[in-house]
């Protein structure tokens, strides 16, 4: 947890009270950026996919 507190960024994805994305990006915050994790759950891996059209 502390690694990732320390990270340049750190994004969350909730749907209501579960979390079911994480996301983190390492930068030297000029030109250089690391995204080490991206992690959703295996149930929300596909929502957009599945839930969204070219007209949303």
């Amino acid at each position: 947890m502390k690694a990732l507190l320390n990270s340049h960024s750190l994004v969350t994805a909730w749907d209501g009270t579960t979390l079911v994305g994480l996301g983190n990006a390492i930068s030297d915050g000029y030109l250089v950026v690391y995204y080490p994790h991206l992690l959703v759950l295996p149930s929300y891996q596909n929502f957009y996919k599945n839930n969204l059209s070219i007209d949303d």
